[in-house]
């Protein structure tokens, strides 16, 4: 109950959030800090270091506050595995995307990937709006086919930055709703 946490009507308790305020505001920063650093990296060097992912991941798992949380932070780990292995997202993005799954749950995290697909896709669009027929080869395989993330002839797209940019906007409509 919201007024008996002492917060105004219409807001959210702590407790929908499945934790304190303060598990809310570890889990915020540290998703800001792993998808930034990730998607400066990955700007840079076009590669997702594990240095990064692997103790976000960690984290993630030590944030849990009950066995079973940790249990499907563990299986939906498992799943995005298997979902990467497929080929049609890089091992990299994948890692980040568990990252940001352990750190902040499935809903969030699905959304977060949602949104990061559109501000992607976008940002392609834009890079390429002058030239029609590579925009249209590039659309070919950028719904096609897994090789437009291995550096097929339009080069590599980053997906890491677009991930920063949805956590962003996620983390801040998320604790927005948690601290009026």
């Amino acid at each position: 109950d919201p007024a008996a946490d002492g917060l105004p009507d219409g807001a959210c308790s702590c407790n929908d959030y499945g934790g304190d305020r303060m598990i809310l505001f570890i889990q915020t920063v540290a998703l800001l800090a792993v998808t930034f650093a990730c998607g400066m990296y990955d700007q840079k060097y076009q590669r997702i270091p594990n240095l990064i992912t692997l103790p976000a991941m960690a984290a993630g798992f030590l944030l849990s506050t009950t066995w079973k949380e940790a249990l499907f932070k563990v299986v939906l780990c498992a799943c995005l595995y298997m979902i990467g292995m497929t080929g049609l997202i890089g091992s990299g993005d994948i890692k980040l995307l568990m990252a940001v799954a352990c750190l902040y749950g499935l809903l969030p995290s699905a959304f977060i990937f949602i949104l990061a697909e559109f501000i992607f896709l976008a940002s392609a669009i834009i890079s390429y709006k002058s030239d029609r027929e590579n925009m249209k080869n590039f659309l070919f395989w950028l719904l096609v086919h897994k090789k437009i993330r291995h550096g097929y002839k339009w080069g590599r797209y980053p997906f890491a930055m677009s991930m920063f940019l949805a956590s962003l906007l996620v983390a801040y409509l998320r604790v927005r709703e948690v601290f009026p």
